[in-house]
């Protein structure tokens, strides 16, 4: 375990749970630092993790209070609640949960728009049990996990059996996403110990549904081919690939302007177990952390 006289608190998710919105807000604050790259995946990568902690902190600006990495990878991952512990000294987590079945159908609407997924949003969740239990699959396991990120009970489970429950901080994304989200700021900014006089309540949604311009462009940004390869050649800073590639990814997207949670006529096409699995999830969730999510049950 590594002593660092710094607080360090980690954004453990949910993924497509306003995270990225949530570390626009922390990255803003002067007495914070996040890591220059955005989702480090220090402790859910195995070859990252054998980097070493001396590459992780490296990631940071030593000269802030708060080090705070928001990387939603640790929260779904086995390994990640040990790695944790048995590396970092008091660290504290906060996670913010969205309904199960919306953020299901938003994981599908982006691996579709990052070309990953062909089949309709039913298929695509009957596919994915067979999809995990795949030899490779660590491809399913990031771009198909539909439901299983969404099984919060255990991933929970697993943290809360190595670290105390007064080091979490449990956030409704509806909360953290509401014009009204004053009290759910301030919540956070206390775990954190901020100073939140120069945090906007106003929540900027960085990370809305997109449309892709070029699907040639598309599928050379996010699927394996010569270009990426030659890049990694060519520009051998993780940093600067990651930034060439979200300033190419900006360029051939167009938003849509509709809201793209889950409506009412996508869930009356979906079957009864569906619904039942999200309801269970909920309903779970609640006993763990005691918030008031039951307008999340369909």
């Amino acid at each position: 375990m590594i002593a660092v006289q710094r607080k360090i608190i980690f954004v453990l998710g949910a993924q497509k749970a306003g995270t990225t919105s949530m570390h626009s807000l922390i990255s803003s604050h002067k007495d914070v630092s996040c890591p220059k790259i955005k989702e480090t995946h220090f402790f859910s990568n195995n070859n990252i993790f054998n980097k070493g902690l001396d590459w992780y902190f490296e990631q940071f600006d030593m000269s802030k209070d708060i080090l705070c990495e928001v990387d939603p990878s640790y929260l779904f991952y086995p390994s990640c609640p040990e790695r944790i512990k048995s590396t970092i000294q008091n660290p504290k987590f906060i996670i913010i949960f969205r309904k199960p079945i919306e953020r299901a159908l938003s994981h599908y609407l982006m691996s579709s728009y990052k070309g990953h997924e062909n089949l309709s949003f039913l298929d695509a969740l009957k596919a994915e049990s067979d999809r995990l239990k795949a030899i490779d699959n660590n491809f399913s396991m990031v771009h198909h996990s539909y439901m299983r990120r969404g099984n919060y009970s255990s991933q929970l489970d697993r943290y809360l059996a190595m670290f105390n429950k007064s080091d979490f901080l449990f956030i409704k994304f509806d909360d953290f996403i509401s014009k009204n989200n004053k009290s759910t700021i301030d919540d956070f900014s206390d775990f954190m110990g901020l100073d939140n006089s120069s945090l906007v309540t106003e929540i900027s949604h960085s990370n809305k549904r997109k449309k892709i311009k070029y699907k040639l462009i598309r599928d050379l940004l996010y699927k394996d081919n010569i270009f990426r390869t030659a890049m990694k050649k060519v520009v051998t800073s993780d940093l600067l690939r990651i930034k060439l590639k979200e300033i190419i990814n900006y360029l051939n997207s167009d938003k849509y302007e509709e809201d793209s949670s889950l409506s009412d006529d996508i869930l009356d096409l979906l079957p009864d177990n569906y619904l039942e699995w999200n309801n269970k999830e909920v309903k779970l969730l609640e006993q763990i952390t005691n918030l008031d999510v039951g307008d999340w049950i369909c």
